[in-house]
């Protein structure tokens, strides 16, 4: 582990391990968010003054992931809901409001934080037109015309989400001022920390071809000089020919591990690997230690892309 980061695991040990007991929660303002990621931010900034709850479980998959009623009741007493932009949302906030009409939404999905996020269509691996990525270096699959969401991979990104999370929090528990600032301010120093980190670790291999299999990691590619393509085209399994123009893209980069996600369907992965002669790793969006997940997720990138 690097010593930047149990020094970061120290100063929060405390705060997320409060996070996880209602019984430290009493009167605590109630919070939603949609992914793990991000109930490690806003517990960072809000501590013992809010309660969050993540809509969806650890191990689901959130593009495919639909609550129930059981699941939806848990959140009908929610204050606000910092939404994300993932798919499920529109209609599950329809759901969710039904129940509990005075929810107040905010949004740090891609569509807040332009022009941080990526607004091309750029090739995905089933468009043969171009065998290179375009200027931002990333092959974008996520559906034409739609954003990634995964903006929690970015902590350039997540640096202005605080500044939300924050004004929001202040605005909703006023008199909890004086912490939510102290918690923001130590989360931006934090996040300098985790940046510096991964900007060191993966200097050298700017340029280098990342292979995944969801574009989860576009952000975090664009941010730290890595071309990105995604084995997944337009949230669909790849076709033969797509596979084929990945490997020959891949081949000719010396690609050596390509990654996969926790809950997918590693298949299409496997039969690349194999052609390359490559081997397969995970690595995961949606795990809840954010800032220890991004560096040892810097330490297994440069890993596969050392010589």
């Amino acid at each position: 582990m690097p010593v930047y980061a149990m020094a970061i695991l120290c100063a929060a040990a405390s705060m997320v391990c409060d996070a996880a007991g209602d019984s430290v929660k009493d009167g605590a303002l109630r919070v939603g968010v949609s992914v793990a990621p991000q109930k490690y931010l806003v517990d960072r900034i809000g501590g013992e003054d809010v309660q969050v709850r993540v809509l969806i479980p650890v191990g689901v998959d959130p593009h495919s992931y639909e609550p129930g009623p059981e699941q939806l009741r848990i959140l009908s007493d929610l204050v606000v809901y910092f939404r994300q932009g993932l798919e499920f949302e529109k209609s599950c906030l329809r759901r969710l409001r039904g129940i509990n009409a005075g929810l107040r939404v905010v949004d740090l999905g891609p569509q807040s934080i332009q022009p941080f996020a990526s607004t091309r269509d750029d090739f995905g691996p089933g468009d043969s037109s171009n065998d290179s990525s375009n200027d931002s270096g990333h092959e974008h699959a996520h559906g034409k015309g739609h954003l990634n969401p995964h903006t929690w991979l970015s902590p350039r990104i997540v640096r202005e989400q605080s500044d939300a999370i924050l004004g929001t929090l202040v605005e909703l528990r006023p008199e909890s001022r004086a912490r939510f600032t102290r918690g923001h301010r130590e989360l931006r120093a934090e996040l300098d920390q985790v940046d510096a980190y991964i900007r060191r670790r993966l200097a050298p291999f700017k340029n280098q071809l990342l292979v995944v299999y969801h574009p989860s990691w576009e952000y975090f590619a664009r941010d730290y000089g890595l071309r990105m393509i995604a084995v997944q085209a337009d949230g669909h399994e790849p076709s033969a020919r797509d596979l084929m123009r990945l490997v020959r893209l891949s081949r000719a980069a010396g690609v050596k591990a390509i990654f996969a996600e926790p809950g997918f369907n590693p298949r299409s992965v496997e039969v690349v690997a194999r052609d390359l002669d490559a081997r397969v790793e995970t690595i995961d969006p949606l795990a809840p230690d954010w800032a220890q997940n991004l560096c040892d997720t810097a330490d297994q990138i440069a890993e596969a892309l050392a010589p």
